[in-house]
């Protein structure tokens, strides 16, 4: 028997004991961040690289590995010789998908109702943004804005600039989802 989340939580309403689902729920919820951390997020990231090489009609080459600890993580190797615009737009391709995939996520997230749901999406969404958060650190962003010029110290702090505010505000909102969450996830009969 095939059973959904929204038809398990309608089953558990429809029971006649008390039910606490929260630890199921919060577990699943580490599990999602995990999954979206190590995984999802990170393959939609290299996605979105190979995506703008090909619509460039660039040959490449990638290398992935799987870490248990740091995740899914690749290197793309462009043969094709680009330009430097090309290639700053090439680095910034995966950020700019990833950005694309958590904006509609959190449209989502907006949109729902129920705070279990709600909770889980919320999950997702924040390892989608600390994933992006610890790649644009030491990755593709700093690259590209190197590529500028700029002095590492000037490409840091307009990254720490850019981020503080975002990041407390994904926190924020991940705690506000929680404590809708924890106020209210008891089923009673």
């Amino acid at each position: 028997m095939n059973i959904y989340p929204k038809e398990y939580f309608e089953y558990l309403n429809r029971s006649e004991r008390k039910v606490d689902v929260k630890p199921f729920i919060l577990i699943s919820s580490i599990l999602v961040f995990s999954f979206s951390f190590l995984f999802i997020s990170p393959l939609i990231h290299e996605f979105s690289h190979v995506t703008f090489l090909k619509m460039n009609n660039c040959f490449y080459n990638i290398y992935s590995n799987l870490n248990p600890m740091t995740g899914f993580y690749a290197v793309i190797i462009p043969f094709t010789p680009m330009s430097p615009l090309r290639t700053f737009f090439a680095l910034l391709s995966g950020i700019f998908g990833s950005y694309l995939i958590l904006a509609f996520i959190y449209n989502l997230c907006k949109k729902v109702k129920d705070p279990k749901i709600k909770l889980l999406i919320s999950s997702l969404i924040l390892g989608f943004f600390i994933d992006i958060l610890i790649n644009s650190f030491n990755g593709d962003m700093v690259i590209a804005l190197n590529m500028l010029g700029l002095p590492k110290f000037i490409s840091l702090t307009s990254l720490f600039l850019f981020f503080a505010p975002l990041t407390f505000f994904m926190f924020k909102k991940f705690i506000e989802n929680l404590n809708d969450f924890l106020d209210g996830s008891t089923v009673n009969s």
